[in-house]
Formats: C-alpha cells, structure tokens, sequence
C-alpha cells in the first residue's frame, strides 16, 4: 500500500501531513477579504490569492495532468460500486460515503496480499479515505463516488488532476463562507493558515527551525517545530493584521 502511494505521486503529501494545532481564527478573518467573482482576497494594497504554484509547494500535490472523469451517475449503480469497493456501503444510493464507514469497515478486515482484487479494494478505499479528510473534505465528513472512475485503475491514480481539484475546493468553500452560506471550511484548509503564514507573513509562531529550503512548505508549520506562540489566535487580531499588510511585508513565492 505505502509503494502506491508513492507511485501514484502523494508520497511527498501523505508523509509530510504536519501533526499541527490549528489556527481556525485565520481562514476566517481571510475569508471578510475575499470576493467570489474573483476567488482572491481584496487587501489594504490590492488583490492577492492563493496560485496553483502555492498550492503544489506547500501541499507537494501537482496541479495539472488529466482532468478527473466524474461520473455523477455512479450512485445508480450499486454492481459498479460494489465491483470497485467490495461493498456496497450506507447512503451510496445518495452518492456519498461517510469517511468514518470506510474506515469502520476496513480497519480490522483481513486482507489477503496476494489477492490483487481485495488489495485494489483497499486502495480505492484507502484514496477516497485520504481525499475525504484532506483535499476533498466537505462539511458533511462525506466523499463523494462521482470520483469512483479516477480511481478504477489504481496504477493510473496519480495521473489526475487532485491537486487541481484541490485548490478548486478550497476557492469553493471560502466564496460560501464569505457569503454566508457555510460556516466551515472544506478542503485541506490547513493550506490557507500555511499561505498566510508563508505569503502574507502573518505569522503567529516563532520556529525551532527556520527550514526556507523544506518541501512541501505545510512541513515547516507542524507542532513539534513551533517554540512558542508570537501572538493571539483570535479573529479580531487577524483582522488588524490583515488591515494593516504593507506590500514590503508580503513575500512573493512559497
């Protein structure tokens, strides 16, 4: 399982997903700056946003590559499904999976590895596990099957487009917060806090290690090289800061 992760090209982003405290304040006072018709943020000195190059340097996932065959059909097809998963799980009809059932029926069934049917099994489920707590989550804890045929061959995985997939989630559901229409951020929002950390320099933490040269970028954000804590976690604090970025204080790469 670990050699196809890594084959298929999330080696970098699984095995440097940070153990990190999360500032949920950020993406939030983030979010009163940003403008739906544009997905960027409107700050004191112009716009700005997050770019499918920040995106890949700080998650290690490429944006590009072949598009993703969605099928909304998929949810119709219970023989498909079950062909693909081994199971037909709860609320499939709906044409979602809750990512806790994936692991609920996974975590304690034997798998015989020389069985390449049951070990491509685990693998589907495996990446709809991955995509439904990171680059694909959604409010619900739910991944949808419409992402099913991407995953049909698993040695062709990596040739879609998730990291295209990815941003494009996170732009989502920051143009619904800021409208109101969802509390919560979907996607691997963990990449906002890490963007303003490293872009706008909003920068709430003193590092053990300054690491300028580590990829992916999020690596460096991870709770075990944070020393200590600069300044509040708050909304209020984040949004003086927002209103007050200069163009000097802005860096201009990950």
């Amino acid at each position: 399982m670990a050699a196809k992760v890594v084959s298929v090209g999330f080696g970098d982003f699984l095995s440097h997903l940070p153990v990190a405290d999360r500032d949920r304040k950020l993406p939030v006072a983030l979010a009163e700056r940003w403008w739906n018709s544009t997905n960027s943020f409107h700050l004191p000195f112009g716009e700005m946003t997050q770019t499918p190059l920040d995106f890949t340097c700080i998650t290690g996932v490429a944006v590009g590559s072949l598009p993703i065959p969605w099928d909304y059909n998929v949810r119709k097809n219970a023989n498909y499904i079950k062909e693909q998963l081994g199971w037909v799980p709860a609320f499939a009809s709906a044409g979602a999976i809750r990512v806790t059932d994936l692991l609920s029926f996974y975590k304690d069934k034997a798998i015989d590895e020389n069985d390449d049917v049951q070990l491509a099994h685990l693998t589907r489920a495996f990446f709809l596990y991955m995509l439904g707590r990171t680059l694909l989550s959604n409010t619900a804890e739910t991944i949808h099957l419409y992402c099913l045929p991407a995953l049909e061959d698993v040695d062709r995985i990596g040739d879609y487009n998730w990291g295209g997939a990815g941003i494009s989630t996170l732009y989502r559901f920051m143009s619904a917060v800021s409208r109101r229409l969802t509390k919560s951020l979907g996607g691997y929002s963990f990449v906002w806090e890490v963007w303003a950390y490293e872009i706008l320099q909003l920068n709430p933490y003193k590092l053990k290690q300054d690491e300028m040269d580590v990829l992916p970028r999020m690596w460096r954000w991870r709770s075990c090289n944070r020393a200590s804590r600069q300044s509040p976690s708050t909304v209020e604090h984040f949004r003086r800061a927002i209103d007050t970025i200069s163009p000097e204080n802005v860096s201009s790469h990950t």
